[in-house]
């Protein structure tokens, strides 16, 4: 007796599934694993949040970077660059200006050869920093503006820092 027996391999079912993810993905413009992550189903309700703790001061006041002091270097010619740097008179030169963040005052330290294009963009940092209110600066003064060479009280109180 020769008789044939079927098995059921589910060839046709998965071959007519790739070809419906296929044309899918042909005329949406998705890739697979995209369309596939669109189509599953999440179920969040094991999950548990932690509770907010309320001793945790807010993200704004507990990570705030700023140091007391602060001092950016601004140089360039063409294109200009600001960099934090280590706030110590020896770092200061000539050639480029400078601002002092304290926590009251902005200083400007303006090098006798630095260009305009260095003054210029320096003079609009520490404008912005003092009308935003940013890097640690918490003041309403006025910017004060030193030159190299020239010197007042007001230039006393930023060596001394």
């Amino acid at each position: 007796k020769s008789s044939y027996t079927g098995l059921k391999s589910g060839t046709s079912e998965s071959e007519s599934r790739r070809l419906r993810v296929q044309r899918l993905e042909g005329s949406s413009g998705f890739a697979a694993a995209a369309l596939a992550g669109l189509a599953s189903q999440e179920d969040f309700s094991k999950v548990s949040l932690k509770p907010a703790q309320s001793t945790t001061p807010p993200i704004n006041q507990s990570l705030l970077p700023y140091s007391n002091l602060m001092l950016l270097q601004i140089k360039g010619r063409r294109h200009v660059q600001c960099r934090l740097i280590e706030p110590t008179m020896s770092v200061l030169n000539s050639g480029d200006c400078f601002i002092l963040i304290t926590c009251n005052n902005i200083y400007l330290w303006i090098g006798e050869y630095s260009n305009v294009i260095e003054t210029a963009k320096a003079n609009d940092i520490a404008g912005y920093i003092q009308s935003q209110k940013d890097l640690g600066y918490k003041s309403s003064n006025e910017v004060i503006v030193l030159r190299e060479n020239i010197t007042d009280s007001k230039y006393d109180e930023f060596t001394a820092l």
